[in-house]
């Protein structure tokens, strides 16, 4: 008959396991919510990806839901990760598609139908905005973007991107 040793945690060197250390297990963040930079959920965290190098987290993988597809957020724009979920330092640009767009007088203009971006970026070159069905859709070049927040803030009003 064998006997095997009991399941123990790998010890640092200092009589402490890693938990001590406030590490958390990966498996306690997946599925866990994923904000953005103004606290809106992203979507859940489906991977956790570690470099095989350096050991360290590469970045995560997130589930959007069923009609959105899914994305990688590199380690650079999370904020936070732990066993609550992650907190990214930026929007993504997959969230502006439906915000309400105004010009720089405070007037809407419509909301945003499309974000083009650059490959799978997160660098917007312009905006599709659709303004109604009586009116053509307005592309807006990132250039004529003054903030994005709740909403898209234009820096000139609509009279001189319509011209």
């Amino acid at each position: 008959m064998t006997h095997k040793a009991p399941h123990r945690h790998a010890d640092t060197g200092h009589g402490r396991n890693m938990e001590a250390h406030g590490s958390i297990r990966l498996a306690d963040a997946l599925n866990k919510k994923v904000l953005s930079d103004s606290g809106r959920e992203i979507g859940k965290i489906s991977d956790i990806r570690i470099d095989p190098d350096s050991l360290e987290v590469a970045g995560i993988s997130v589930k959007r839901g069923i009609l959105a597809r899914d994305m990688f957020v590199a380690r650079r724009y999370i904020q936070s990760l732990g066993d609550q979920g992650a907190i990214l330092k930026i929007t993504p640009v997959t969230q502006y598609k439906g915000m309400k767009v105004f010009d720089l007088h405070g007037k809407e203009v419509g909301s945003v139908k499309e974000v083009r971006a650059v490959g799978s970026t997160n660098n917007a070159v312009s905006l599709v905005v659709d303004r109604g069905i009586t009116r053509k859709k307005l592309v807006i070049d990132k250039s004529d973007v003054m903030a994005i927040g709740e909403s898209v803030l234009l820096n000139k009003g609509i009279e001189s991107i319509t011209d």
